[in-house]
């Protein structure tokens, strides 16, 4: 059989009982196979082609850098099987076991056998996986659910942790490589997808967590526009605090400390790191006394950071600048969350990594780290007062649930519609914004007792790795056919529910930012208005209560209300030090030191506020704020901030 679409080579040749399909590629021939589906029920075959070459193997001098495309081949590449993931611990609670490769820029192409038809191409869909920029990767999941549907699935391993992250803000190390490498996958996708019987046209990115982080960052990123139509975040934007790294070079000093690389060039520490074997780069990244303490819901030492202006750099401001000015591809978006997304924190708690009465022995730990509340000041018991009332109604700040409430807010929530607030104000780009709510059978192994992080890819992908394996009973069925039907309408046509259809209980999801009218997603389908507005409230009047709190002086010295005054930009990425009592064996580095003596009032404020028409509702009144400086000298003496950056000269330049 031969099937022929413009340039498209497609070839099936029978040896006995297998089937070899080979598909022509702008560098070579590929060999993929046939499967069947193993969704329950279904008799659905697919083309896979699961370790298809976008770019060079990153090893040895390529470590840590740009990716290059592919050499081409001579020949037939047998790409019937999936590479090994890319290099990672095995277990996401940072275990000793590492596993996966360097060599892993490889995609899998999934096509229904049933829908290529030669007179018509198929929408793309591409698969951005999560796992905190440090985990997971396509081996997680199948495409079996989506292949009863008329799309090209196409999935993405892009390196991860300080393999796809490491940055020393220079040529030597640019950094955001992992998101470098979904840009060049995304570009063989324009370039080689219509070999497959893809539409390069009708593109479509999704992902979850650090996916969904990702597929923003796309949306913000110049270098990624015209590479796809559509997008989808789920669970993740990169405003969510696990999502950005402050002081990428600090971070990089300090694995290179722990292998004895200090007091050298940027050019010399990145030659001796590409010498380190993987397994002992990762071992040495899990050593808090070297790197310092974090929780996978607050920033890893390797990901996402702003890069030096260059040709080549990704991402060169903060996400929530170039929200608030609407630098963003226009294209349709969808975005959403879950009900319980802190319940992916609580599972290290289950895994006695984490010990939960933590966090009654040291409650302020609960408190943003961006927010600089030092653990001696007063501030501290307003603050966690304000948040106990809200979330613990006054139990155990270790309360099983919640705390899973206060994490899924926190470490999720409040990112997301922070976003969607600001993309709302700047642009027109018509944005549909659900809340997952189902629970069945088919879910992830979290213990709380709504929809967990990550619980509704299940039900989209075919779960393998990560999921349960749970038999799947009618309502998960469903829902399970729902959510493919709502993502793949948006996929063809930018609208999850374009007409009234019975699968879809008839419902016709309007968009977001006219009435805040988002879907409920559960057993049923349930229109309702402004998502968790009660607790987005409760931030933005936390944050003005705060920092009233400290321009009157009663809580802090001009020194912390200095630091109180930045990172009131929790949601604004603003530079701010990490908390001290947070990591104590380390000074942190990077007071933005912009107010000075020539500046204004006004360019004070919209520097730390940003201006007033877009931030009404967290920037404080310029009589607070004259009151404010007038009280701590910051104008007048800005060098007193923090005696400790004098000895530091590696703080991020920008």
């Amino acid at each position: 059989m031969y099937f022929y679409h413009a340039s498209v080579f497609l070839v099936i040749l029978k040896f006995g009982s297998t089937e070899d399909v080979i598909r022509q590629t702008q560098y070579g021939l590929v060999q993929g196979e046939i499967r069947k589906s193993r969704a329950e029920g279904s008799v659905a075959e697919y083309y896979y082609f699961g370790g298809v070459p976008y770019a060079q193997p990153p090893i040895g001098s390529l470590r840590f850098q740009d990716p290059i495309p592919p050499i081409p081949w001579n020949g037939v590449l047998n790409t019937s099987t999936h590479n090994m993931t890319c290099t990672q611990f095995y277990n996401i609670s940072i275990g000793p076991e590492v596993i996966g490769s360097e060599d892993c820029l490889y995609l899998e192409v999934s096509v229904p056998i049933s829908h290529v038809n030669a007179s018509q191409k198929l929408p793309v869909m591409v698969w951005i996986h999560g796992g905190t920029f440090i985990y997971s990767g396509v081996n997680d999941t199948g495409p079996d659910y989506l292949m009863e549907e008329p799309v090209v699935l196409v999935a993405i391993d892009y390196r991860l942790n300080v393999f796809g992250f490491l940055s020393t803000l220079d040529d030597n190390a640019n950094g955001n490589a992992g998101l470098k490498d979904q840009l060049l996958a995304l570009k063989w996708i324009q370039n080689n997808i219509e070999y497959f019987g893809g539409d390069p046209n009708k593109v479509t990115i999704f992902g979850c967590s650090a996916g969904g982080s990702s597929v923003q960052l796309h949306m913000l990123s110049q270098k990624s526009r015209g590479l796809f139509h559509r997008a989808i975040s789920q669970s993740g934007t990169p405003l969510n605090p696990w999502s950005f790294q402050k002081n990428p070079l600090e971070m990089a000093r300090r694995l290179g400390s722990g292998f004895g690389i200090v007091n050298t060039n940027n050019k010399v520490l990145v030659e001796e790191l590409q010498k380190i074997p993987f397994d002992q780069l990762l071992t040495m990244i899990a050593n808090q006394d070297v790197m310092g303490p974090s929780f996978l819901y607050t920033a890893q030492p390797f990901t996402v950071s702003i890069e030096a202006d260059s040709d080549s750099a990704f991402l060169t401001d903060r996400a929530y600048k170039l929200l608030e000015i609407g630098n963003i591809n226009s294209v349709p978006y969808m975005m959403g969350h879950t009900t319980e997304e802190g319940s992916f924190p609580y599972e290290y708690v289950d895994a006695n990594v984490i010990d939960i009465e933590l966090f009654d022995k040291n409650p302020y730990l609960l408190i943003p780290v961006s927010m600089n509340i030092p653990k001696d000041s007063p501030c501290l018991s307003y603050t966690l007062q304000q948040i106990q009332n809200v979330y613990f109604n006054n139990s155990l700040f270790s309360d099983k649930m919640n705390w899973i409430n206060f994490q899924s807010q926190d470490a999720f929530i409040r990112g997301i519609l922070k976003s969607v607030e600001m993309i709302c104000q700047h642009t027109s780009i018509p944005i549909y914004y659900y809340q997952y709510s189902y629970v069945g059978n088919k879910t992830v192994s979290y213990t709380g007792n709504g929809a967990a992080h990550y619980a509704e890819i299940s039900y989209l992908l075919y779960p393998l790795n990560l999921y349960s394996t749970s038999k799947e009973n009618e309502a998960d069925k469903l829902t399970r056919q729902r959510l493919v039907r709502l993502w793949v309408n948006f996929a063809y046509f930018g609208n999850p529910t374009p007409s009234e259809e019975s699968l879809l209980e008839n419902v016709i999801w309007p968009t977001y930012c006219y009435k805040n009218i988002y879907l409920d997603i559960g057993k049923n389908f349930t229109l309702l208005k402004t998502a968790n507005s009660m607790y987005e409230d409760f931030w933005t009047d936390l944050m003005k209560d705060s920092f009233r709190q400290y321009s009157d002086l009663k809580c802090a010295t001009p020194k912390n209300a200095m630091k109180m005054f930045q990172s009131l930009g929790i949601w604004m990425d603003i530079d701010v030090c990490e908390r001290k009592d947070f990591a104590p064996s380390f000074t942190m580095l990077n007071v933005d030191n912009t107010a000075n003596q020539n500046t204004t009032l006004e360019e004070t404020t919209d520097h730390y506020f940003g201006a007033t028409t877009t931030n009404d509702k967290i920037k404080p009144s310029t009589s607070e704020i004259q009151n404010f400086i007038s009280n701590s000298n910051i104008l007048a003496d800005s060098s007193s901030v923090d005696d400790s950056l004098s000895s530091h000269g590696n703080a991020r330049q920008e």
